[in-house]
């Protein structure tokens, strides 16, 4: 990547600017490569995964807002250590979703594809406002807590005519 992968260094993106509200992100060249949100930020739809390679976006803890869809395709990887997913549209998980911190609302369901895979590492406190169902792989670990706020997980993965709910 030109300027290491920065969100906010506009030479990462074409057009050359920081992608602001009303645009769709699409974090999908080939190739292996992490974007790193650097700052708050405010779209309206984001693609992660391209045909090859490995596509990660990295959030450390910033917040962003995907007033749209939220697609992780087969080769992308949303990494998630701390801050807010404020996803409002369908999201859509065929690579992998690694939750190790933060927070997560999404106001329509969270919904894990069969081959995808849901990571969640417990390190601090983790809280969820909406709905995670999940038909692909399911990891939790870590000594941290789980907070839910009017939120769900329904996990089909084992046995697809039960679902679990906590």
């Amino acid at each position: 990547l030109p300027s290491g992968g920065n969100w906010s260094a506009a030479a990462n993106w074409l057009p050359n600017q920081v992608p602001a509200s009303g645009d769709r992100v699409f974090i999908t060249n080939s190739g292996t490569y992490t974007v790193s949100l650097a700052a708050a930020a405010s779209i309206t739809d984001l693609t992660v995964g391209g045909d090859s390679g490995q596509q990660t976006l990295a959030n450390t803890g910033h917040s962003l807002l995907v007033s749209g869809a939220t697609q992780v395709g087969a080769n992308g990887v949303l990494q998630w250590t701390g801050g807010t997913l404020d996803a409002r549209g369908d999201f859509a998980v065929r690579g992998a979703f690694e939750w190790r911190a933060g927070s997560l609302a999404a106001q329509t369901d969270v919904v894990i594809q069969t081959n995808g895979l849901l990571l969640i590492t417990c390190a601090a406190t983790n809280t969820i406002y909406g709905t995670i169902t999940n038909a692909g792989l399911l990891t939790i670990s870590g000594p941290g807590e789980w907070r839910f706020d009017s939120a769900s997980l329904d996990n089909t993965f084992c046995n697809r005519a039960k679902s679990f709910r906590w």
